[in-house]
């Protein structure tokens, strides 16, 4: 019987290391599901980071863009003000000067 009982010895052995490579291995599933949150949080962190950043590059492209189209628009109204001035202003004066005289109308 001893020979038998050696070999359950080793059985058990054998079954003893197996069972703890099963508990051994599910730690590492369990560190590297925790790993992989963590990664998989600083890819979440950077990517929104990223795009954060990349945001704020186009709204102050965009703004900038509106700042210099506002100025040309309100430049070129500016300039025709202008221009409608000085042609009113010359319309005045040659009315003024040009004035016919009306012939005076008596109602009776």
């Amino acid at each position: 019987m001893k020979g038998s009982s050696q070999g359950n010895d080793v059985a058990f052995r054998f079954g003893a290391g197996l069972l703890k490579q099963i508990r051994f291995g599910s730690d590492l599933r369990r560190k590297r599901k925790k790993k992989m949150g963590y990664v998989l949080r600083v890819r979440m962190a950077s990517f929104f980071a990223g795009a954060a950043t990349a945001s704020f590059i186009g709204l102050y492209v965009l703004y900038k863009d509106y700042k210099v189209a506002n100025e040309s628009i309100s430049h070129q109204a500016k300039a025709y003000h202008d221009s409608l001035d000085r042609r009113i202003s010359a319309l005045e004066s040659l009315r003024q000067t040009e004035a016919p005289q009306l012939p005076e109308t008596t109602t009776d």
